[in-house]
């Protein structure tokens, strides 16, 4: 990481984790106060702040400087 003065926020995920448990990560960052991102394009299905994306859910959040995060959970094998 670095500082630039022309550096702005992502318009895009800058960042995913996987994670085993999106429900609970999402429970435990949402008592943190991290607000959600909710979309509308179609093929979403929407539990809560969580996307059923088909094979995959996952949900989205911005950073302090509003840069795109992302947790998702995969199907296991």
């Amino acid at each position: 990481m670095y500082e630039a003065p022309y550096a702005g926020p992502g318009k895009h995920t800058i960042a995913q984790w996987d994670v085993e448990d999106l429900s609970a990560a999402v429970a435990q960052l949402s008592e943190a106060a991290v607000s959600f991102e909710h979309y509308d394009p179609s093929g979403l299905r929407w539990d809560g702040d969580i996307a059923d994306v088909g094979e995959q859910r996952v949900a989205w959040f911005t950073d302090s400087q509003s840069s795109l995060m992302c947790l998702d959970e995969r199907p296991t094998c």
